[in-house]
């Protein structure tokens, strides 16, 4: 998927890494193509598990995208850390990702679009996101994939699977 971010006429490149199921190698894909894309340009990981096991493998892993994603106005800037590898950068994740999925599931579902969105676009420096997404879907995550037969305000399209363990989804920026 692209999105237009921050950065007028900039377009970043997401990649989303889902799977149902646990232990199936999500965050090892994820860590190894983020690898991988960075000898194309710079990448943003986005460790939206909250087991952090790609935050623990670029950085120390730093509170701020769980509030982030709840609250308005908070950018996820203090989660976001530079790595030891070249232009891959990451927005680390805690345990206290796993507590905000009920109070984001409380907000109205327009709130919940724009702060996944804020999230997604607030620095424009890259080319590329790999988001590292957990086995469950809580809502706090249904909105990366989002639903192709609502009209407005939609986040993402999934596109079908075309294999087991990565999912490409495709973004539809309003």
């Amino acid at each position: 998927m692209r999105v237009l971010t921050a950065r007028k006429g900039h377009f970043m490149n997401i990649i989303a890494i889902y799977n149902h199921k646990g232990g199936v190698g999500k965050t090892t894909t994820a860590i190894n193509l983020a690898n991988e894309l960075a000898e194309r340009g710079k990448v943003l990981v986005i460790d939206f598990d909250g087991q952090a096991n790609s935050s623990r493998f670029f950085a120390e892993p730093k509170a701020g995208l769980e509030t982030a994603l709840i609250k308005r106005n908070c950018l996820p800037t203090v989660a976001k850390s530079s790595t030891r590898y070249p232009n891959i950068d990451i927005l680390t994740a805690t345990s206290a990702l796993n507590l905000v999925a009920a109070q984001f599931e409380q907000l109205p579902e327009d709130v919940q679009t724009a702060n996944v969105r804020k999230v997604l676009t607030f620095d424009s420096g890259y080319e590329y996101a790999v988001l590292d997404l957990p086995p469950t879907l809580t809502n706090a995550f249904k909105i990366h994939r989002g639903s192709s037969n609502s009209g407005k305000g939609r986040g993402f399209q999934g596109a079908a699977p075309t294999c087991r363990q990565a999912v490409i989804l495709k973004m539809c920026y309003l």
